[in-house]
C-alpha cells in the first residue's frame, strides 16, 4: 500500500461544500485544494466571471497524474475495487478509472474523499466495516 506522502493530494482537507448556498463554487475550491492547483489570477483574467477564471486554472495534467497515482494504490483493494465498479455503474461501464472520476464528481466526493483518507492514514480502520466505505457505497447502490 502506497503512503499518503508519496501522492500530492491533500489528505488533510475538510471537504464541505453540499449544504452552502453557493455549493458549485466551494466544489470547485474542494478540488482545487485536494490537488494542490495554484489560484494564481494573471492581468489577463482581469473582466472575466469567476467561473471562467476558475475553468482556465483548472491543472488537468496535476489533476491526471494524480489521479493515476491514487488509482495505482487503490485499485488493488478489495472495496477500492467495489467502490470503482459501482462508480462506473453510474455511466454503465466497467472502466474502474471513469468509476474513480465518479466518485470524484459533486455527487459523491464528500463520501469518497473520508475513504481515500481512512485507507492513507488509518489503514486498520479501511475494512468492510468502515463507516465512510458503507456511507459510499450506499450512495452508490
Amino acid at each position: 500500500m502506497a503512503t499518503a506522502p508519496n501522492i500530492p493530494y491533500n489528505f488533510d482537507y475538510i471537504v464541505d461544500y453540499s449544504t452552502f448556498p453557493d455549493s458549485n463554487r466551494l466544489y470547485r475550491k474542494c478540488i482545487r485544494e485536494l490537488f494542490y492547483m495554484s489560484s494564481e489570477i494573471t492581468p489577463e483574467m482581469d473582466g472575466l466571471d469567476e467561473e471562467t477564471i476558475d475553468e482556465l486554472l483548472y491543472d488537468e495534467i496535476t489533476v491526471n497524474t494524480v489521479l493515476g497515482l491514487l488509482y495505482s494504490a487503490t485499485c488493488n483493494d478489495p472495496l477500492f475495487q467495489q467502490l470503482y465498479d459501482l462508480g462506473a455503474g453510474a455511466f454503465f461501464s466497467t472502466d474502474r478509472t471513469i468509476g474513480q472520476v465518479v466518485l470524484l464528481s459533486f455527487d459523491y466526493l464528500t463520501y469518497f474523499h473520508p475513504c481515500l483518507q481512512d485507507f492513507f492514514r488509518e489503514p486498520g480502520l479501511w475494512n468492510h466495516e468502515n463507516i465512510h466505505y458503507l456511507t459510499l457505497k450506499n450512495k452508490l447502490s
